[in-house]
């Protein structure tokens, strides 16, 4: 396995890869994110979505984070092998939501493949900090399981599945509406993930 391999399979099956990747930046695009916007990822990992991201915004309107410190370390080494260092993205490492702040409000925020690995109070703080750093009028989009099935493990961190109502009375507790966009259109997430849901957060009364 190759050292880009290597970095793939941190953050999923590398056969994926590539249709993720294409994924992420077309279904943002569609949901109208423009080359002026701000957004932040959550769970950023090695940059498979980021980079194609960051290569559309302008410099310094790409944010993200992951929990692990060496998955940012090799997202710094993609970024440079990539050759979008001028982009000037932000990335950074954070072990608690509550005290991890951005001094900034954004357009979007994208939580691909990420809230279903949390547990449950680890969840609300997630939707506190949304609420805390989105714009009036702006959006978290993010995809989850729906369903009841036992909770798995990956890479050390829980697989959860949960349903829409539950996701409805988390974001509520954050002042945050929840409308379920539907199943996540895309051919290769649905054979591998079947019951993953698109669903969209906004701040309640927008």
């Amino acid at each position: 396995m190759s050292p880009s391999e290597r970095r793939h399979a941190l953050v999923g099956p590398i056969s994926e890869w590539k249709h993720i990747r294409e994924f992420q930046i077309g279904f943002l695009c569609e949901a109208g994110v423009a080359p002026d916007s701000y957004l932040l990822e959550f769970g950023c990992g090695t940059l498979r979505g980021g980079l194609p991201i960051i290569e559309y915004l302008q410099p310094g309107h790409y944010y993200g984070f992951d929990i692990r410190d060496r998955v940012i370390e090799e997202a710094r080494k993609e970024l440079a092998e990539s050759g979008l260092e001028h982009k000037k993205p932000v990335l950074r490492v954070s072990h608690d939501l509550t005290s991890l702040d951005f001094e900034r409000k954004f357009d979007f925020l994208w939580a691909f493949s990420v809230l279903f690995h949390m547990e449950d109070e680890i969840l609300d703080a997630c939707l506190r900090f949304t609420a805390r750093h989105m714009q009036a009028d702006g959006v978290l989009y993010a995809n989850v399981g729906i369903g009841d099935r036992p909770p798995k493990k990956w890479q050390g961190f829980p697989a959860i599945w949960r349903s829409t109502d539950f996701y409805k009375s988390a974001g509520a507790r954050a002042n945050l509406s929840v409308t379920d966009l539907g199943p996540v259109q895309s051919a290769t997430l649905r054979s591998s993930a079947p019951d993953s849901q698109m669903l969209m957060f906004k701040k309640e009364g927008h």
